[in-house]
């Protein structure tokens, strides 16, 4: 089964509509296990809209003020770190 990251971009109303057509364009590649990546502390609000859409996993990026540099910087370097770590588990071709 293969993964496949979203990043999720929220606004006052929660999770921005675009978000939905990428999950389901995600989705629509086969058997693929969806994870949905959320930089600024909403993960837990935003979980049940996701997982309607199919996603799996949530996760929460970041520590600290979102609207602060290091918390972005942080939570891309978390991320980044992540998607290396998969990427060892890959078939090679």
């Amino acid at each position: 089964m293969s993964k496949v990251g979203v990043w999720i971009e929220t606004g006052e109303d929660g999770v921005k509509e675009a978000n939905f057509g990428v999950i389901t364009a995600a989705r629509s590649g086969g058997n693929a296990e969806i994870y949905a990546f959320i930089l600024d502390g909403t993960a837990d609000e935003c979980q049940e809209a996701l997982q309607t859409y199919g996603v799996q996993k949530v996760v929460a990026l970041g520590a600290g003020p979102p609207e602060t540099p290091p918390f972005s910087a942080n939570a891309i370097t978390g991320l980044s770190e992540t998607c290396l770590r998969w990427c060892q588990y890959l078939p090679k071709f």
